[in-house]
């Protein structure tokens, strides 16, 4: 075996060439191969053992040229200093990598809600509870109250073609509106009250 070397390759196809051997035939030839690898030149006498040394002593023989080779070549391209080191290419003064193709444009969508599809206002709004939820403890009224305040109000607005305003707007028309409706009913219902005096 080589100076320094401290493994050594077993290929897996060298059962095929133990195989028919007993277990205690086996560890004779594995005890052979230890004392092989480690230059303490055993000699086998065991004519059925050495049928199946001759191959795997072969291979070894082959692996152990192809780690000289390495080691021979390794050890001329380190006395050359090794690996070149890379080139590195010059830098740009500019600080650029390369000249824009073509310049950004700004950003001029302000208002986000606009954003939304027309067709969905009424559902994104009148699936929003929590904002209905605040209106209702608001306006002291019933969630279903509202909810129906507000789906006539959407209906309207789609009849009118105006639904395509932003989210936003349509919630605040939808407060400002609302107001008026409750003080219409509230004096609606003073009304008929104070007419049914007895």
């Amino acid at each position: 075996m080589a100076e320094n070397k401290k493994s050594f390759l077993i290929y897996c196809d060298i059962i095929n060439t133990i195989d028919h051997l007993t277990d205690s035939e086996k560890g004779k030839l594995f005890q052979h191969l230890l004392e092989y690898v480690n230059d303490m030149n055993p000699v086998m006498e065991d004519r059925l053992l050495l049928g199946s040394w001759k191959p795997i002593e072969q291979q070894l023989k082959r692996d152990l040229k192809k780690y000289e080779a390495t080691c021979n070549r390794n050890s001329k391209n380190g006395a050359k200093g090794g690996r070149p080191k890379k080139q590195e290419e010059p830098k740009k003064p500019s600080g650029l990598i390369g000249n824009p193709v073509e310049p950004k444009k700004a950003d001029t969508d302000t208002d986000t809600d606009n954003d939304i599809d027309k067709d969905n206002v009424k559902d994104i709004i009148l699936n929003n509870k929590s904002w209905i939820e605040q209106i209702c403890m608001q306006k002291r009224k019933d969630y279903r109250v509202i909810y129906n305040y507000l789906n006539g109000f959407l209906d309207n607005l789609i009849l009118q073609g105006e639904i395509d305003k932003g989210e936003k707007e349509i919630k605040k028309h939808f407060i400002n509106w609302l107001k008026i409706e409750l003080s219409k009913n509230s004096s609606k219902s003073n009304n008929a009250t104070s007419k049914i005096v007895f």
